[in-house]
């Protein structure tokens, strides 16, 4: 999943439509303060183009900057708090507010 606020796109991956291809190539156009979330796999890591991993644990993120994001309101993997990779539509934008 990508996050991108400087371009204003945010980009789902879905399953079996060479998402992680796509991910990668995105991920060049991604700036400091952009969400990335990491492959389950190491070795599709290799394959990025641009940056990797980042801003995606929110609970990481300074209270400041978050503020009004709903967070752990719904199950699955989002109760932790973070965005992870193939997130459900519904799930980002409970995180993105």
């Amino acid at each position: 999943m990508i996050l991108c606020h400087e371009h204003k796109f945010i980009f789902l991956k879905t399953r079996k439509t060479a998402g992680t291809s796509v991910e990668c190539a995105l991920s060049a156009f991604c700036g400091p303060e952009d969400v990335i979330t990491p492959f389950r796999r190491a070795e599709d890591e290799a394959m990025r183009a641009g940056r990797g991993p980042q801003n995606w644990d929110v609970r990481a993120i300074p209270l400041y900057r978050r503020a009004g994001r709903r967070i752990g309101l719904f199950g699955g993997q989002a109760n932790s708090g973070s965005f992870y990779n193939h997130i459900q539509a519904a799930d980002a934008r409970a995180l993105i507010g």
